[in-house]
Formats: C-alpha cells, sequence, structure tokens
C-alpha cells in the first residue's frame, strides 16, 4: 500500500468523503482546505485522510477507508501519514460520534486522546439524522494527539 497526497479534483473522491461525513454541503464547505492523502493498493483508491488547518496545529476531518479493506491497518496508516506532516509540537485533532465504541476505540488506538465535547453537533448541523452502525450521533467529542517535540 501506498498513501500519496491527492493533486487532482478533490470531488472525485466523493464517495469515500461522504462515507466519513454525509452532508455534501459541510464537505464542500472545508474540501479545498488543507492536504489530502489517499491510500492505494494494486492502483485502487482504497482509502482517504482530509487535514485542514486547525488552531495550534491540524483536524483530521475526513477519515474513510473503502468497506471492503476496512480493519486491515489502512485507517491507521493514513492518521500515521498525516501525524508526519505535522510539525513537531503542533497538534493533531479529530472530532468523531460520541457514544459510537468502535470509532472512539480506533483514535484511542492511534494515539488520541479525548479533550472535549460538543454537545447536539449532529442534531443542530444535518437536516437527517446521522447514523454510525445504527447508533444515532449526537454529541461530537473532540480527541487530540500531539506531536512530540524533538
Amino acid at each position: 500500500m501506498k498513501i500519496l497526497e491527492w493533486a487532482g479534483d478533490r470531488w472525485a473522491l466523493e464517495g469515500l468523503l461522504l462515507e466519513a461525513d454525509p452532508s455534501r454541503e459541510l464537505v464542500a464547505a472545508y474540501l479545498d482546505q488543507g492536504f489530502l492523502l489517499v491510500a492505494m493498493e494494486d492502483g485502487l483508491l482504497v482509502g482517504e485522510a482530509l487535514v485542514v488547518p486547525h488552531p495550534g496545529g491540524w483536524e483530521l476531518k475526513n477519515l474513510a477507508v473503502a468497506l471492503s479493506r476496512r480493519r486491515q491497518g489502512i485507517g491507521r496508516a493514513l492518521v500515521e501519514a498525516a501525524m508526519e506532516r505535522v510539525a513537531p509540537g503542533e497538534t493533531l485533532w479529530v472530532g468523531t460520534a460520541d457514544g459510537v465504541p468502535w470509532g472512539l476505540r480506533f483514535y484511542a488506538a492511534c494515539g488520541f486522546v479525548r479533550d472535549h465535547v460538543v454537545p447536539n453537533f449532529f442534531v443542530e448541523h444535518y437536516s437527517q439524522p446521522v447514523l454510525d452502525g445504527g447508533i444515532r450521533c449526537v454529541d461530537m467529542v473532540y480527541l487530540r494527539r500531539k506531536k512530540e517535540e524533538l
């Protein structure tokens, strides 16, 4: 597997982008910011990570892996590639649904720690209920991982 920075049309990754964030409008608001990494395997696009500027560092705004390729280390590899781009002393932030255990376990395994919760985020920012594996997303929890200084 190779992880590369995507230089093409970002909407070409629409399927994966909307897998991670089901609101086309919200994705459009941040799609042109930051850098976009893609995971390629045997010439196929199998994952993406969009990282945008955030006060004091960066935010992993959108992370998705093709359904058939999940639980094979691709998501973790994308997170690590994003961390490589973060300057020493900066923080990589990520927001995910609070109450969805697999997302929280994944980010904890990647070295993120809980920071704060934004109550009712998914209720207030999405016109339709957002479900993750049958669990309704209501609050967003922000997690952070600081890159150690050299």
